[in-house]
C-alpha cells in the first residue's frame, strides 16, 4: 500500500523546519487551507508559484446509469483540480533541490 503523509505530520515538519511551536504551525497551516478554500469557493484559481495551481473546474450536468441500470442525472458541480508547478515537477523527478531554491 502506498504511504501517505497526514496533516498532523506536516504540522510537525513545518514546526521543526521553521523553528516554531506545533501550535503556531497548526494555526498557520489551518489559515492557509482556509484561505485557499475561500478563494476556490469564490470561483478564483489559486497559484502558488513553483508549487502548483489549484484550478476551479465546472463539471456539466450529465446522465449516467445507476446500479439498477436506470438513468440518473448528475447535476452541474464545481471541483478543484491541481496542476503541478515546474519546480514541483522537477522535485518529483529528482532533478531539483527544492521549492524555495
Amino acid at each position: 500500500m502506498k504511504e501517505k503523509t497526514t496533516k498532523k505530520e506536516i504540522v510537525k515538519m513545518v514546526a521543526k523546519h521553521a523553528e516554531v511551536s506545533q501550535s503556531t504551525s497548526q494555526q498557520v497551516i489551518d489559515a492557509l487551507f482556509d484561505c485557499i478554500g475561500e478563494e476556490l469557493a469564490a470561483g478564483r484559481d489559486v497559484e502558488l508559484r513553483r508549487f502548483g495551481t489549484f484550478v476551479v473546474h465546472t463539471n456539466k450536468t450529465r446522465v449516467i446509469s445507476d446500479i439498477s441500470g436506470q438513468p440518473a442525472t448528475v447535476p452541474e458541480h464545481r471541483i478543484a483540480k491541481y496542476r503541478c508547478g515546474t519546480s514541483m515537477r522537477a522535485i518529483l523527478n529528482g532533478t531539483h533541490e527544492g521549492i524555495t531554491n
